[in-house]
């Protein structure tokens, strides 16, 4: 148990999870991650051939998110690393570039034909990423030696599987390199040199507002966001909104993102663009299908967790207090724990658990203040 403990710093929501699973299914804590690991043989290989029936399927769910998450704890006990969560997406960064989904490996080991066979192909798969030659380290690593090359000045600052970001907040999808590469290594320095060359330098350019109109897209941050960012927060646009939150804009392009700054849009403004009432527009447009739920909790909440990194985002969008009002009644209160999240209740004391929960687990973290829907300024132009 004390190998275990030893992770907490690093293990995120996955010791919790690994911990009960562990005491529901009865099985003492292992001695070391080897050992864990010959328990989840085991444990796969006493399930994965169960007839099927709702309990067999309960019994499978329980031990691809719990074992998933103590499968996690021993890779980076071994290879040492963290975990990162997006949303309900959880993954374990292992060595610089790597990245690997525990979760995803029991689920494949309990459907194949030779349980202990996938396991072992896929803990070899995570020694692959730690190494640094895995499908997804491969991508990252040969991105940040080329970035260094050509662009010594950012810095490879996070990362989630094949997203990483840059100095700056500058965000990029190599998931899309990674495919078109995948069949011919040879073209992956040249693919990887034209996105390096996409990327904002130091001189200024001015963006055409017809291409920007069909990219711009608000953000929520936290206070202190540009300085956070030093240097590369120089110049860009921000606007308080309420407490420690801010709005601010951004330029999405495919596998990539970078803020808009002050100056490109005062430029736009004076040629008689609205761009922040431009990007509310295209945010409504993407919230047709956003996923606001109400959930069972131990107050009235309802949820948005759409995955798209603008959840946080929606909480500026006019109608919102409507889309909330089908499912709460009385004040409104929300928060923006992070990108990818977006919580409102009508019980702020108790709403306080749910995002303080959320801000721990979040790897874009941006406030635990709790405002009224009511005291969020207007965001147009």
């Amino acid at each position: 148990m004390r190998w275990l403990e030893a992770l907490r710093p690093i293990a995120g929501p996955l010791l919790d999870s690994a911990t009960s699973w562990l005491r529901g299914a009865g099985h003492e804590a292992p001695d070391s991650s080897m050992d864990a690991v010959r328990l989840l043989v085991a444990a796969i290989d006493e399930v994965a051939f169960q007839d099927d029936s709702p309990e067999a399927d309960q019994a499978d769910r329980r031990l691809v998110e719990g074992g998933g998450a103590l499968l996690g704890l021993a890779l980076l006990d071994r290879h040492g690393g963290r975990h990162v969560g997006r949303g309900s997406a959880h993954r374990v960064l292992l060595g610089r570039h790597g990245s690997f989904d525990p979760f995803r490996a029991i689920d494949a080991a309990l459907d194949a034909d030779a349980p202990d066979e996938e396991l072992r192909t896929r803990l070899l798969l995570a020694d692959a990423e730690a190494e640094g030659t895995g499908p997804v380290a491969r991508i990252v690593r040969a991105f940040d030696e080329r970035l260094q090359l050509r662009r010594p000045e950012l810095q490879l600052e996070d990362r989630f599987e094949f997203e990483v970001v840059l100095t700056g907040g500058l965000e990029i999808d190599l998931a899309r390199i990674a495919e078109l590469t995948a069949e011919n290594p040879k073209v992956l320095e040249g693919a990887l040199d034209r996105v390096l060359g996409l990327l904002p330098g130091a001189e200024r350019v001015w963006l055409p507002w017809a291409e920007a109109a069909e990219r711009i897209l608000p953000r929520v941050v936290g206070h202190g966001f540009l300085e956070r960012l030093g240097p590369q927060g120089a110049g860009l646009f921000q606007q308080p909104l309420h407490g420690d939150l801010c709005a601010t804009l951004q330029l999405r392009y495919d596998g990539r993102s970078r803020y808009v700054r002050a100056d490109e849009l005062e430029n736009w403004i004076r040629a008689g663009a609205q761009p922040k009432t431009r990007a509310l527009e295209r945010l409504a447009a993407r919230s047709e299908r956003a996923r606001f739920a109400r959930v069972e909790a131990d107050i009235p909440l309802v949820i948005a967790r759409t995955g798209d990194g603008l959840d946080a985002a929606r909480l500026l969008l006019p109608n919102l207090a409507a889309v909330l009002a089908a499912e709460l009644s009385g004040p409104l209160f929300v928060a923006a724990p992070h990108r990818d999240t977006l919580l409102a209740s009508n019980d702020a004391p108790g709403l306080q658990p749910h995002v303080a929960d959320a801000f721990a687990r979040a790897p874009h973290a941006i406030s635990r203040q709790i405002l009224p829907l009511a005291s969020i300024p207007s965001f147009v132009d």
